[in-house]
């Protein structure tokens, strides 16, 4: 499902929610309350569930399966918080 976010891409858009001039910037511990409210602030539907699994992956260093951007999205949010 295409949802209009072909130019943005989420960690793209995470960064900028968060205030991080780069993307490694947002594996910073001093990052982290940002990052948590940038993901909060990304509603799960404005990109696809593969944009949020990759996302999730980066952003936690870790292997992750399938499953629905809500799913991708919360998980990032428990880890987060």
């Amino acid at each position: 499902m295409e949802t209009g976010h072909e130019t943005e891409d989420l960690l793209e858009r995470l960064a900028a929610l968060a205030g991080c001039e780069y993307l490694s910037d947002l594996g910073r511990p001093q990052r982290r309350a940002a990052l948590l409210r940038a993901v909060r602030q990304t509603p799960p539907e404005d990109f696809s569930s593969q944009e949020w699994r990759e996302a999730r992956s980066y952003l936690l260093s870790e292997p992750v399966g399938e499953g629905t951007a809500q799913a991708h999205r919360q998980a990032l949010l428990d880890a987060l918080a």
